[in-house]
């Protein structure tokens, strides 16, 4: 199963796990299935659980839930041999009753955290003496039972610090309480003294051990709860900006947690993403973050892993995203295109969603919250034309499936069309059939500019400012197209086209127009573009990116773009209104700084191998 991806703090709704502003943020393709609370701030904090109480922030979370419930105060007076004597027990009791209570109705799994980071001298239930470590380990097998008797669907978490952080040598594994009594080792571990920077630092650091000898990294945590026979999960994980901007870091933490999965049950980052609270946004990724690259990091690497089964690109049939969640996520979803000259022929795709001849006055296409807008420009008849998957080859035993959902503002001409090769950059010049999606009754084939309806269709008509969903497909000399509203049942025959014309697919390929007829008005929107094409088909070309290209205003003055890598691709080229304005970029995410405010840019990401 994969691992939870989960979160704290900042930007988690206080319901559901795919709601709230992280998951929105990070590309909505990855439930935030579990959150941390901290009800052990003091006595009455404990006593009470006031976070999941009726009113409380997480009292409705209907996802996995974490609890760090506290339970010994020895600031206050209490002691581990008092505690190992059963002198808190009903104290305990009524917390974990109040829990269950609260609790109770819930889908998700409730894991409770006694005592945690015990091996560091910042919490009141601090282990700081040798000597007190039998005591440790009898006053938790109680609370265990306690746990177990009062709610016992919950699961207990062993939850030490990453490394002991005491001003005695205390090992953290000698407060082992024995294998019966855990249910999940669960470690709180940042990336931070020292932070990591690099592959090579995470790797020096993986297996790492602290002073006492200890386990320290993640792999050697790990390799403690196999080793006992438990599951793994990380209640508090993050990287520290005080320790530099930690993208690669970042990225190496997220690809050991999938690459361990099968071990580990959730891990949630502690998104402290407010500048201005009591941890000043050390650890934040959103909605503000220190650690621009290390943010863009966490976001890409969400929206470029999805959970279940993984196929390479170009080969799945895509599976359909969320609505709203961007441009095309699916498993095997990958969109060719060339580079914008608007020359005909074997250019080889280097973009993705990029535009294509004769933008126009005013034309271009610009992305917001995962939206590709195409606006007509100004000038031209015509053209201007933004064309976009330009070229997406095929040939007679081709199979491409591509689906998009769109909407148009009430005029302008969008077209998905199949070209044979003689269609030249801006005419229609050969032969073409194209599906008019403004009326999608009025199909065409094109033969040397003359123009053929296909027939009434049963397509509807669509409405301006409405989503509707699309699903063309050319397999062997066949071309056929339905047209749905976005939301209801896709058709099962084809309503808008069915044909076969092997002159078109001889030699063909796939493009998007939008006709503008001088009118910068004009504009339409695509969402959730996927297209699903066999390898076979393809050849000499360089690898694609992934349809998750998603341009985000984060500011008056600043854009995050994040795109999704492209196998082989060994850096990107980023162009802001057609001037490049950054080479080689290693990264897979980039923040444009210094704009205008209120401004509108176009961007394109060319791969290089």
């Amino acid at each position: 199963m994969p691992f939870i991806s989960g979160g704290s703090i900042d930007g988690i709704d206080n319901v559901s796990p795919t709601a709230g502003g992280l998951y929105t943020w990070r590309g909505g393709n990855k439930p935030v299935g579990c959150t941390s609370t901290w009800n052990d701030s003091n006595l009455t904090a404990h006593i009470e659980q006031w976070t999941i109480a009726p009113g409380g922030g997480k009292a409705a979370w209907e996802g996995d839930l974490d609890i760090a419930i506290g339970g010994i105060y020895t600031w206050d007076g209490d002691t581990y041999a008092a505690a190992a004597a059963g002198a808190y027990d009903a104290r305990w009791t009524g917390a974990v009753q109040r829990i269950a209570n609260n609790r109770a109705g819930k889908s998700g799994t409730t894991y409770i955290r006694p005592l945690h980071e015990f091996n560091a001298d910042f919490y009141s239930w601090g282990l700081l003496n040798i000597s007190d470590i039998p005591n440790f380990i009898a006053a938790w097998r109680r609370y265990y039972g306690i746990i177990k008797s009062v709610f016992p669907a919950a699961k207990v978490v062993w939850s030490p610090n990453r490394e002991t952080v005491t001003a005695s040598a205390i090992k953290s594994t000698d407060a082992w309480p024995g294998d019966a009594y855990v249910d999940v080792v669960g470690p709180d571990i940042y990336l931070q003294y020292p932070g990591v920077l690099s592959q090579a630092e995470w790797d020096a650091q993986l297996m790492g051990t602290d002073r006492t000898g200890g386990p320290k990294g993640p792999g050697a945590w790990l390799a403690f709860a196999k080793a006992h026979g438990k599951k793994f999960a990380l209640p508090e994980w993050g990287v520290n900006s005080e320790f530099g901007d930690q993208a690669e870091g970042m990225t190496a933490y997220l690809n050991w947690l999938k690459a361990n999965e099968a071990d580990i049950l959730y891990a949630n980052y502690f998104n402290t993403g407010t500048l201005n609270d009591g941890f000043q946004g050390r650890f934040g990724v959103y909605p503000e973050t220190k650690m621009p690259n290390a943010a863009a990091a966490y976001r890409t690497w969400h929206m470029n892993n999805l959970d279940g089964a993984t196929t390479t690109p170009g080969t799945g049939t895509g599976t359909t995203p969320s609505t709203g969640t961007g441009t095309g996520n699916g498993i095997g979803a990958v969109l060719y295109s060339n580079d914008g000259s608007g020359t005909t022929g074997a250019t080889v795709p280097t973009t993705v969603l990029a535009l294509g001849a004769n933008p126009g006055t005013g034309g271009g296409a610009t992305f917001q919250d995962g939206v590709l807008r195409l606006t007509t420009g100004s000038t031209g008849g015509y053209n201007p034309t933004d064309k976009i998957l330009r070229r997406l080859p095929i040939s007679p035993v081709a199979d491409v499936d591509l689906r998009f959902d769109y909407r148009y503002n009430g005029d302008g001409a969008l077209t998905v069309a199949v070209r044979s090769d003689k269609e030249t950059a801006d005419s229609y010049e050969g032969r073409a059939y194209a599906l008019n999606l403004n009326n999608p009754a009025q199909t065409k084939v094109f033969n040397n500019y003359s123009e053929t309806l296909l027939g009434s269709r049963t397509s509807p008509a669509p409405s301006a400012n409405t989503w509707y969903s699309v699903h063309f497909r050319v397999y062997g000399s066949r071309i056929s197209a339905s047209v749905w509203a976005k939301g209801t049942t896709e058709p099962t025959s084809w309503n808008a086209g069915d044909v076969t014309d092997s002159a078109v697919t001889a030699a063909g390929y796939i493009m998007f127009t939008l006709a503008g007829g001088g009118d910068a008005t004009r504009y339409v929107e695509l969402d959730n573009i996927q297209a699903a094409v066999p390898t076979a088909t393809v050849s000499g070309l360089l690898p694609p990116l992934q349809s998750s290209i998603k341009a985000t205003a984060f500011s008056s003055t600043r854009i995050d773009l994040v795109w999704a890598a492209a196998t082989g691709a060994t850096s990107y080229d980023i162009e802001r209104d057609g001037t490049v304005i950054v080479n080689s970029l290693a990264a897979t995410s980039y923040s444009d700084t210094g704009l205008a405010a209120a401004s509108s840019h176009s961007y394109r990401i060319r791969s290089v191998s």
